[in-house]
């Protein structure tokens, strides 16, 4: 929380996370991994998973700088 006090734990079991970034608006946290092309977006409050965007697309490599756009939307197109 905001005071520091651990308020959630998450387990990944069998890949490894490397980055996080807080949404602009706090309420979630896109997690990027080191050893695969994936995303989660999960819940700021309680770590639960919300989604993961389609990166079927990505077919090498990794996601590990994940970021957001300054207000927090997909980009128009």
């Amino acid at each position: 929380d905001r005071n520091f006090k651990l308020i959630a734990k998450k387990q990944f079991k069998g890949i490894y996370p490397e980055q996080i970034r807080f949404s602009p608006d706090s309420r979630k946290i896109a997690v990027g991994y080191f050893d695969i092309t994936k995303l989660d977006i999960l819940s700021a409050y309680d770590l639960s998973h919300l989604y993961s965007p389609d990166t079927s697309g990505f077919k090498n490599g990794q996601l590990s700088s994940a970021t957001w756009s300054a207000d927090g939307r997909p980009p128009a197109g």
